[in-house]
């Protein structure tokens, strides 16, 4: 969409520790945002998890966990318990 759309920038903000992750995953569609991390009270995603879990999934899914990608289906669905 960013790309279609012909936006100049993209912003994106999230917590600290979703950071390395989702600029990974912008790049993986070949983008590079500027990035803004803000702190929260109830945090979803912990370092330990992106670093060893999330992150690994990411590089090495061919749809960077969006769209139809079966592993970002699983990892969207097991946030909602």
């Amino acid at each position: 969409m960013f790309k279609e759309l012909n936006f100049r920038e993209i912003n994106c903000v999230c917590s600290s520790a979703q950071l390395m992750r989702k600029e990974l995953s912008y790049i993986h569609y070949g983008c590079i945002a500027n990035m803004h991390s803000v702190s929260c009270d109830n945090m979803h995603h912990n370092y330990i998890d992106e670093i060893f879990v999330k992150i690994p999934m990411l590089i090495n899914d061919n749809n960077g966990l969006q769209g139809n990608s079966e592993l970002g289906r699983k990892i969207r669905e097991k946030r909602r318990v």
